[in-house]
């Protein structure tokens, strides 16, 4: 009697101690379910409140090899509690009806949490390339097309499309050619002083020389020379050198064809058609 007595005590004290351990469990099994519910809803908020805040105009660097790197910094707002991660950034410059002129991505692979970040990109441009010699001379608008993913909170993939205009500044901006009335020299030949000018609204500094050969209508070289260039992004630049013109050669109505040369850049720039 005695022994099943103890009998059920034991399998009574067994059973109450398998119903502290399952409502125990129940209880830590709600509060995970409740953690998880709550970062849930965290990561969808705070993801919904990414934004992005702004391009800052083109900055630039000349290299070797007539490239230009061109860079813009992409601000990202990043108010929420997690970071992204494996953030990738890439961005192209399109010079409209001429296509992709440029590309390049961001290094930067995580953007901290409560936090605007400042991604700097830079990507190389040709300005040897026939494709955008006009822009030697021409200010004008170019677009930029950027494609940002990464993930989010460590679990949900994230995704963002900037379309952004930024304005282009000629380094040659409106660059003019103008032939004075030739003066014949003590040796008989004709000297016509040639006056080339332009501005540099570019973010380079241009320090080199310009050499250029005037061109008759026929397409035959009158002379040439060249001129000292330095000038500063957003300055003005006017020149003048006496060149002399070959016997029967007459410029008028000809160009002036000119190549700018400096340790960095070589490049030939649009024809100067002559009055």
């Amino acid at each position: 009697m005695q022994s099943e007595r103890s009998g059920r005590s034991g399998s009574s004290a067994g059973q109450l101690t398998l119903y502290k351990v399952g409502k125990a469990f129940n209880w830590v099994s709600i509060i995970v379910a409740i953690a998880i519910a709550i970062f849930l809803v965290t990561v969808a908020y705070s993801a919904s409140e990414i934004r992005y805040e702004g391009i800052s105009p083109l900055g630039g660097t000349s290299i070797p090899g007539n490239v230009v790197d061109f860079t813009v910094t992409v601000a990202l707002s990043n108010p929420g509690y997690y970071s992204l991660q494996n953030f990738h950034l890439a961005l192209h410059m399109i010079y409209p009806q001429h296509g992709v002129i440029a590309d390049s991505a961001s290094s930067v692979t995580v953007l901290a949490g409560r936090s605007t970040q400042y991604v700097p990109i830079t990507f190389p441009v040709d300005l040897a390339s026939p494709q955008i010699r006009d822009l030697l001379t021409n200010d004008t608008t170019l677009d930029l097309s950027a494609w940002a993913n990464a993930t989010y909170g460590y679990l949900f993939p994230f995704d963002v499309e900037i379309a952004k205009n930024v304005s282009w500044g000629a380094p040659f901006y409106d660059l003019s050619v103008a032939a004075g009335t030739p003066a014949v020299g003590p040796n008989g030949t004709a000297q016509v002083p040639v006056s080339i000018s332009f501005s540099n609204h570019s973010p380079l500094p241009l320090v080199g020389y310009l050499g250029f050969a005037v061109m008759s209508a026929a397409g035959m070289t009158c002379g040439s020379g060249n001129l000292n260039v330095t000038t500063l992004p957003n300055e003005h630049f006017d020149s003048t050198t006496d060149v002399a013109i070959s016997t029967g050669c007459q410029p008028q109505g000809g160009t002036v064809d000119a190549t700018y040369s400096s340790p960095l850049l070589t490049t030939v720039l649009p024809p100067i058609q002559l009055p």
